[in-house]
């Protein structure tokens, strides 16, 4: 892994922007899969019809990712509420589906030691190890 940053810039012809013009620029920062740091500078006009699609795409994106949030704070609660229910009932033969459970976190934890396993990361694991009486709850757009 490099410290190293990349930059592109990127003008689409549609449009003719550009930097001295005043023009929308949108900057994307990423790391790839060898570590390197790319900026992307991409410039628009504001009618350019590749950044009003843009625009949408990103505004659903934010709306799914707030409905998928609220579904999360919503079903953790009752997901976590059977999995303590699970444990206080576990005999010798209930153990299995609590390592199975553990296993999986621990890996998703192990992937990326940097941050902490999502809200989400959970609640999709313990609704496939300790599904409800309907089965595993399914997210909205997951």
């Amino acid at each position: 892994m490099t410290d190293r940053t990349n930059e592109r810039r990127i003008e689409y012809p549609d449009c003719n922007a550009g930097s001295g013009d005043g023009d929308v620029r949108i900057i994307v920062p990423w790391k790839d899969d060898s570590g390197e740091y790319t900026v992307e500078e991409i410039w628009h006009l504001e009618d350019c019809p590749e950044y009003t699609l843009q625009q949408i795409l990103s505004e659903d994106g934010v709306r799914r990712a707030r409905e998928r949030h609220e579904w999360e704070k919503e079903q953790f609660p009752r997901t976590l509420e059977r999995f303590r229910a699970a444990v206080a009932e576990a005999g010798e033969n209930g153990q299995a589906p609590f390592a199975r459970a553990l296993a999986e976190l621990v890996e998703m934890q192990a992937e990326d030691t940097e941050r902490g396993v999502s809200l989400g990361a959970f609640v999709e694991v313990l609704e496939r190890h300790f599904p409800g009486p309907d089965g595993p709850a399914r997210p909205p757009h997951g």
